[in-house]
């Protein structure tokens, strides 16, 4: 049997909620399993879920520093 989570403890993981996981189940971004009743997402793509939504924190972050920085809002080099 594959290792899975359940959809609490991957929300509590992301720091997100469990209906967050379950928007992102129903828009296909996220599989999740059904095992006695409760959604579960198998442990493999957690990490994977898990990478792709740090790869476009930090691309947001970025971008939010290049414009703060073109609106010298005070970050960045003086």
């Amino acid at each position: 049997m594959k290792q899975s989570l359940s959809i609490h403890r991957a929300a509590r993981l992301l720091n997100v909620s469990p209906a967050f996981l379950m928007g992102e189940f129903n828009r296909g971004v996220l599989p999740l399993d059904l095992l006695g009743g409760h959604h579960h997402v198998a442990a493999s793509e957690f990490h994977a879920y898990r990478q792709r939504l740090r790869a476009v924190q930090t691309m947001a972050m970025l971008e939010l520093s290049q414009q703060a920085q073109q609106l010298n809002m005070g970050y960045g080099d003086s």
